[in-house]
């Protein structure tokens, strides 16, 4: 039997955690820092306060996605986050 937790909603899929062991991942408190950033803003205030000069037309992600992602993986613990950002796409089921 396993303890299955609802930590919020992204966009309409449900993200939640369980306990049940089947597939372990070191990442989890990833999605408490999300939690966290969703109820106090914290990146998101800090980038409207970077002026960001590139041309937006030639931009697929805007600076707070960028700055997101970066804080997040370093916070995880990846020191240089470049050749991580493509694996962090896909997540074990």
């Amino acid at each position: 039997m396993s303890h299955q937790t609802n930590l919020f909603y992204r966009k309409k899929q449900v993200v939640n955690f369980n306990f049940s062991a089947e597939s372990i991942s070191s990442d989890g408190g990833i999605f408490l820092l999300e939690k966290v950033e969703r109820k106090f803003n914290i990146v998101e205030n800090f980038a409207s306060n970077l002026p960001d000069t590139r041309n937006q037309s030639y931009t697929k992600h805007n600076a707070e996605q960028l700055l997101k992602q970066r804080i997040f993986l370093l916070i995880q613990g990846y020191e240089d986050c470049n050749p991580h950002c493509g694996e962090m796409k896909v997540s074990p089921k």
